[in-house]
């Protein structure tokens, strides 16, 4: 887990659902998967209190979390490993929020003990920090391993390309690979982007092709596209090929390839939100093929009216 925000007691509840989930299973996937959880010492820890002020805010939890890194004034990981000194950063963070915001009273009487005490007696022995950096560049450059990266959120989301200011607070392009793991680009060899069959968003932002009637609700339900933590209804809409190139049950698939702008085709997702909330969608229109694709390897498994949708994305 790279340098950007960890909630800590969020870790250990997903933990436990892995383990839950394969407990009966013995093909050894989660044995020791404790251990196997490496965090770096770098990461910014997500407190109770950030997500009080991000729910003020009407945020998410890592907004505030966010603003205390860019301020200097956040707490990695790393420091857990020294408490008595990570206790009194926690405490004078706590109080400089709580200065910010006197008329907030569920932050004014926030109880800082409790949070510390399990912090203390919980997670850190567990909670495996290690320097990161050094560990990847002695897996990558001394025993020659190859090392898979995951990203987060998605390109129209970065903090720089994103539809800001409807974005989050990070880079989840893969530039965010080489910021947050300390890694050199030269280091990457392959980069795989991973684009669904549909959209979606979290929340308020431009979106060209939402889909805003029942087709939009029926592949909400059918993709169990909710919050994982807030259960809200993420909005649902059809592929929008214009931003994919940038960085279910019905009798036909949509895949969006132009937009325009006052009747004129633009080359890109334009920066002004404004302008992209305008846009129209020029659309190219597959029937569906309403066949299981779950056990398809290849494109070549896929059914035929599949592989043409997909072929715009390739061309």
């Amino acid at each position: 887990m790279g340098d950007e925000v960890l909630e800590v007691p969020k870790l250990f509840s997903e933990i436990d659902v892995m383990i839950e989930k394969k407990k009966d299973d013995d093909d050894g996937v989660i044995q020791d998967l404790e251990q196997r959880i490496l965090v770096s010492d770098r990461c910014h820890l997500v407190f109770g209190f950030h997500k009080l002020i991000d729910g003020y805010q009407e945020g998410k939890g890592y907004w505030s979390n966010y603003t205390t890194k860019a301020a200097r004034s956040g707490i990695r990981a790393g420091e857990l490993l020294h408490f008595d000194t990570f206790e009194k950063k926690y405490r004078s963070l706590l109080q400089t929020l709580k200065s910010q915001y006197k008329e907030f009273k569920d932050l004014q009487e926030y109880d800082a003990d409790a949070e510390l005490k399990s912090l203390r007696e919980v997670y850190v022995p567990t909670l495996m920090i290690i320097d990161t950096v050094s560990y990847l560049h002695k897996a990558i450059y001394v025993e020659g391993k190859d090392v898979l990266l995951e990203g987060a959120n998605a390109v129209m989301l970065d903090i720089d390309f994103g539809t800001y200011p409807f974005v989050t607070s990070s880079s989840p392009c893969v530039g965010g690979a080489c910021t947050g793991l300390g890694i050199p680009p030269t280091s990457i060899s392959e980069v795989y982007g991973v684009v669904r069959a549909y959209c979606t968003r979290v929340g308020e932002g431009p979106f060209p092709t939402e889909l805003k009637d029942e087709l939009g609700e029926a592949i909400r339900k059918r993709g169990n596209e909710f919050g994982t933590t807030t259960g809200r209804p993420r909005r649902c809409g059809w592929l929008d090929v214009v931003a994919v190139k940038y960085g279910y049950e019905c009798d036909e698939i949509r895949v969006g390839v132009k937009y325009l702008v006052n009747g004129v085709e633009v080359e890109s997702v334009p920066h002004s939100v404004e302008t992209l909330d305008k846009v129209e969608v020029v659309y190219d229109i597959f029937p569906d093929w309403k066949t299981d694709v779950s056990k398809a390897r290849t494109l070549e498994d896929l059914p035929e009216n599949a592989q043409k949708s997909l072929n715009v994305l390739l061309s």
